[in-house]
């Protein structure tokens, strides 16, 4: 019978090209037109095939119904067309995806109410809800924005070859082998049925349709995003590259972005012409005589440019694109920078060919239809405008989260296939002879497990707030009081009033903070092996070996969470310490406050010795320089004033205070022009990437287990087949290799590499060093090259005076004198004594000049 199925299977793979080419499909042997069936019709059919065949299984199973004969052969054949890679493909290029996912998973409920499953059904029910509520999402957002499903079609998108793509050719040869194999040796057809489907990698499956679906979802009901192509977003977890259009990163609006050789008297009267000739049109992109100056215009950028660029860097993708005057800073953000060619799409097009050529798996944002090979297109434009040819049509934060979805996207089906292998390894065992239990048990529950962990996965990726565009970088450009009248700035006669921050109970928080340590110490690259050598030996009868490597995984599992919680609250609490105070200006004078419940329009307060809270539009100054090393790495402290100064580069615009840097000496008082993430300091780390090199204790563990794992298994083997060959029934055999395997699994070194780490750490923190992450100590022994940070690391980041050179007609007991008053009085009266000094010794008639110790 199972041959029967599969050969009326490739008969369906091998219909005429004709009735392809035609736009018919075959369904019950009938022809009807592709679109005569709408997806939503196909998927809610599937819906209600699992929710209704679940009661007639459950009763079937409840009441111990008797095997309806033949049903495990349908069971196999449906789980093999299912799982076989090759079939499947042949199978969708004549029916079509939606048509072939329907007609599968159709046999595939079949078949499970044949068999009584009804928790397989339960699994596929969950699975197959999730899918309809992408079609209905997709549908509706489709509608939105205009257009019909179609676009560029399967057939043009490339279709590399992924971990995931990998792991399923590799079980559906063994899938095909192991069948072959025991339909050879054993007469009962019930146990060839049962390996075909123990072995289908069905929780890569539901772990990586799951995520799709929920990120699918959640990008269209939160971003009005519309997914032409839902195909596109189950190849995520293989793009290592993402070009990005320059023309997405900017608006329609034109800006001043530098003025050249021009007088620093003359710069704001050239701006303002510059400013009169954008506004009337006259003027356009590029470089431009006005007053005598080069005038450079250039696109506004958008807010979220500088936010997408950074979080494709996190992604440990590489993020290029072509060169483009109007990149400006961005620049420094991208790994690769191709060549400009006579059009914008003439350079794209030949960087996707190159990158292509490279064997890169590449992702493209535009707003341009770019012939060439990417999985992935993200075409960036209105709902009401004109449409380029994308699989997801969405805005730059759109764009943002669907990059913010690729390492989820690889997590995902790295945890399918730890599910995949051993979820199948354990029903393996259970066919052993003498083993309690039914085979596809525990394929059933890690499909059930993978269901769960795409779902969350896609989840947390929609959850996430999409950080703050930039703000408008044009306040210095502005007189102070045209900034005010901007950012509509009243004082305030009442304390300002923080926003209320909404905050769960200690007891909860700290219940969601230690299970998210003991999460993030559980993924560790030994944990799938010992999970499943763990009940492996308690399926096979040795309960008291699963016991003690359990205690062992969650053990060390949970000393090390609570040693992470233990630095992160620490860690916290010596940055609420560090956080500046701010002086908020109001009608009744100053009130402090922390710098982070500071608004924008606020007006501050800052002096001698304070940390800039924000960045600021300076209203009044006295006297006052800023130590804004940190930011340009110039280390002389930098004169403040009020008068604009547009067109200048960062570290010469003296009308601005950012946050993070330093009050030398003076005074002043600004309105807030950005805070928090938005301010340039936060900004500054755009272009690093947060992923670094794999190294330290973990590393070695995955190199370890990709070293011995085959190893173990091998030995395991061998011990096996010893066995069998001595005589040993297969039970013995099996669980002699199965104990051979886990002992080849070096479970201890993960608790006493643990116990050494914490031991250090309690021997760092008596010395006054707070631990973060104990994994680090390890490296500590590895290291023969230490670089130091010099500013704040060896030295204090404060000044003194190292030495005291006398001006002629100046007592050196009157300079200290003064230098103190100046350095330590912050008051109106300490000004006014040293400027009274001044006075009396600097005459009009002197011949020498008066020097500010300030």
């Amino acid at each position: 019978m199972f041959s029967a199925m599969a050969r009326r299977a490739v008969s369906v793979a091998t219909l005429p090209p004709r009735l392809a080419l035609s736009g018919l499909a075959l369904v019950g042997g009938s022809t009807i037109p592709r679109t005569a069936v709408s997806d939503v019709a196909l998927r809610t059919g599937t819906l209600a095939l699992a929710g209704v065949g679940m009661i007639p299984a459950a009763a079937g199973s409840i009441f111990g119904a008797p095997r309806i004969p033949g049903s495990a052969y349908v069971s196999a054949a449906a789980s093999a067309i299912n799982y076989q890679p090759r079939v499947r493909r042949r199978i969708e290029q004549r029916l079509g995806r939606s048509l072939t996912d329907f007609a599968l998973e159709s046999a595939t409920s079949f078949a499970d109410v044949l068999t009584y499953a009804p928790a397989s059904l339960g699994v596929d029910f969950g699975l197959r809800t999730m899918l309809l509520r992408e079609t209905l999402a997709a549908r509706n957002s489709r509608r939105v924005w205009s257009f019909e499903p179609g676009g560029r079609g399967a057939s043009t998108r490339p279709d590399p070859s992924g971990p995931g793509e990998r792991y399923a050719d590799r079980i559906a040869g063994v899938q095909l082998a192991a069948g072959a194999a025991l339909a050879t040796v054993s007469a009962g057809g019930d146990t060839v049925a049962t390996s075909i489907k123990v072995s289908a990698p069905r929780p890569l499956r539901m772990s990586r349709e799951s995520f799709a679906a929920g990120v699918s979802y959640g990008l269209c009901r939160t971003h009005h995003t519309a997914v032409s192509d839902s195909a596109a977003l189950r190849m995520l977890d293989r793009i290592d590259t993402v070009l990005v259009d320059p023309s997405v990163l900017f608006d329609d609006s034109l800006r001043v972005s530098d003025i050249r050789e021009v007088a620093e008297s003359d710069r704001v009267a050239v701006w303002e012409q510059a400013r009169k000739a954008l506004n009337d049109g006259t003027v356009g992109v590029g470089r431009h005589r006005i007053g005598g100056a080069e005038v450079v215009v250039r696109p506004v950028r958008k807010g979220l440019a500088e936010t997408l660029i950074g979080e494709i860097r996190a992604a440990g993708v590489a993020a290029v694109t072509i060169d483009d005057d109007g990149l400006g800073s961005l620049r420094s953000g991208f790994d690769e920078l191709y060549p400009a060619q006579s059009t914008a799409e003439a350079g794209l097009r030949e960087a996707l060919s190159a990158l292509v050529a490279e064997g890169r798996t590449v992702a493209i944002v535009s707003s341009r239809a770019i012939a060439g090979q990417a999985v992935l297109r993200i075409g960036i434009s209105p709902p009401s405008g004109e449409h380029v040819s994308a699989d997801i049509h969405t805005d730059l934060a759109g764009a943002w989260r669907v990059v913010h979805a690729l390492p989820a996207a690889r997590t995902a089906t790295r945890r399918g296939v730890e599910l995949s292998s051993g979820s199948s390894a354990l029903g393996a065992l259970i066919m052993l002879p003498g083993v309690r239990g039914a085979g596809p048990g525990p394929v059933t529950a890690g499909s059930a497990a993978g269901l769960w962990t795409g779902y969350t996965l896609s989840r947390s990726v929609i959850q996430a707030p999409v950080p703050v565009g930039t703000p408008s970088d044009t306040w210095h450009e502005m007189d102070g009081d045209a900034v005010v009248r901007e950012l509509s700035v009243s004082i305030r006669h009442t304390p300002h009033r923080a926003e209320a921050r909404v905050r769960a109970p200690a007891r909860f928080r700290l219940i969601r903070d230690g299970l998210s340590a003991l999460r993030t110490e559980l993924a560790d690259p030994l944990t799938p092996v010992l999970a499943t050598g763990s009940a492996a030996s308690a399926v096979l009868g040795s309960p008291v070996d699963a016991v003690l490597v359990g205690s062992v995984l969650v053990g060390n599992a949970a000393m090390s969470a609570v040693q992470r919680l233990h630095s992160e609250r620490a860690v916290q609490r010596l940055l609420r310490t560090q956080e500046p105070v701010a002086r908020r200006v109001t009608n009744d004078g100053t009130v402090e406050t922390a710098a982070d419940a500071l608004e924008l329009g606020d007006v501050v307060a800052i002096e001698s010795g304070d940390i800039v809270p924000a960045d600021c539009r300076l209203l009044s100054v006295e006297s006052l320089e800023v130590d804004e090393s940190s930011l340009t790495g110039e280390s002389l402290p930098v004169d403040k004033q009020t008068d604009p100064t547009p067109g200048m580069p960062l570290a010469e615009r003296r009308c601005m205070a950012y946050a993070g840097t330093t009050v030398l000496a003076g005074s002043g008082r600004g309105v807030v022009t950005a805070i928090g993430a938005r301010t340039v300091t936060r900004r500054a780390d755009v272009g690093v990437s947060r992923s670094g090199p794999a190294v330290g204790l973990t590393n070695r563990l995955r190199e370890l287990t990709r070293a011995t794992l085959p190893a173990s298994i091998g030995g395991g083997a061998l011990v096996t087949v010893a066995g069998l060959l001595r005589g040993t029934g297969l039970r013995r055999a099996v669980t002699g290799g199965v104990a051979v395997a886990v002992a080849a699994v070096p479970e201890g070194l993960p608790l006493v590499a643990t116990l050494a780490q914490q031991a250090a750490a309690r021997r760092l923190t008596a010395a006054g060093v707070l631990v973060r992450a104990p994994r680090s100590i390890e490296a500590l022994g590895r290291v023969d090259v230490v670089c130091f940070d010099k500013t704040g690391t060896l030295s204090e980041n404060k000044l003194r005076v190292a030495a005291v050179e006398r001006v002629d007609g100046w007592d050196e007991s009157e300079i200290l004198e003064v230098a103190a008053r100046s350095a330590l009085g912050k008051s109106r009266r300490s000004r006014v004594s040293f400027d009274g000094c001044c006075r009396r010794r600097c005459s009009p008639a002197s011949s020498g000049r008066c020097f500010g110790f300030r």
